[in-house]
Order: C-alpha cells, then structure tokens, then sequence
C-alpha cells in the first residue's frame, strides 16, 4: 500500500502580537446571532461586535472587517485607519482590547432611520514595539463614555459614527 500523493493542508495558529512580533493568523471575530436582529438587543450585540473589531483590526492590521460594518463616511473609522498606518510603519501594537461596559439607548430611530446609544467602554493599554524594541505606551482607558449611531441595513447593522460626547459642566451654586 502507498501513502497517498494529496498534499495535506496543514493549520496555522494564531499568534497574537507580543513584544517580540506582530500578531499573525489572528481570527475576526464572529457576529453573534443577535447583531442581525433590528431591536434594541441586536443594536447592543452590534456595539460590542464592533468594538471586538476594532480591537482586532489594531492587532491585526486588518482593518477590513472593521469597514465593512462601518458608514463609508464614519469619521473615527477613518481616524483609525490613518492611527493604524502610523503604527505600523514604524512597528506593531499590542493590547487595547475594548469592551462594552454600559450601554443605554432610547431605541427610537432619527429621521434618516438611524439609533443613538450612549455607551460606556474600557480599553485596556496599548504598547507598541518595533524590531529595536518597546517604542511607547498609550494608557488605559477605564469607564469612558462614548456616543455611537447606527443603521439596520437589512440583514445587519452599520457603524455611522463613534465619538466622545461633549463635555458639559455641572451647574455652580
């Protein structure tokens, strides 16, 4: 008997980013389920997916998963995208993981069928490094409220913008 001349496939592992290497084979995260429903649930499950993406693009130095939930139009997609060159000329990114903490919305859809959630993230540091060694840090972000619009685009949701709402001052007296 002779052994079969098929070549077999052989599995590449994910390496996540260290001080040593950028990340390599880094799976994107998967939607779940409840991001294709159009609720106030589903927009909730959108939120943390995306935030998982932008997590992941900034590890990865893949952006293209990121983009394709977001408006073309989003500004901080854009940011995040000239953010990511930058690193990544000069090295790589580690950490930064962020993640939904609190999520508030009225679920009430504007005039251009959108929906507003008030948000709050915490973001783990980022550290950046390039093949001469550590080149920075950046801190943690713990607790740090966030505005995001979406739109239900038929068998999902699309990012129109993420920002920081603007800072009010509390009434003296």
């Amino acid at each position: 008997m002779t052994a079969s001349a098929e070549p077999t496939a052989e599995r590449v592992e994910p390496t996540p980013a260290s001080s040593d290497a950028p990340a390599a084979n880094l799976q994107i995260p998967a939607p779940p389920a409840e991001a294709e429903e159009e609720s106030r649930e589903g927009l909730e499950a959108f939120t943390a997916h995306w935030l998982k993406l932008l997590s992941y693009s900034y590890e990865a130095n893949d952006l293209e998963p990121l983009q394709a939930v977001s408006d073309p139009a989003c500004t901080f997609c854009k940011d995040v995208g000239t953010a990511m060159a930058q690193t990544y000329q000069v090295g790589w990114a580690t950490g930064g993981a962020t993640t939904l903490t609190d999520f508030t919305t009225d679920f009430t859809p504007d005039a251009d069928g959108a929906y507003t959630a008030d948000i709050t993230t915490t973001q783990t540091e980022i550290f950046y490094f390039s093949d001469e060694g550590w080149l920075g840090s950046s801190e943690s972000k713990p607790d740090t409220p966030h505005l995001v619009t979406a739109r239900y685009i038929g068998v999902g949701w699309q990012m129109i913008n993420y920002s920081t709402p603007p800072i009010t001052e509390a009434p003296t007296g």
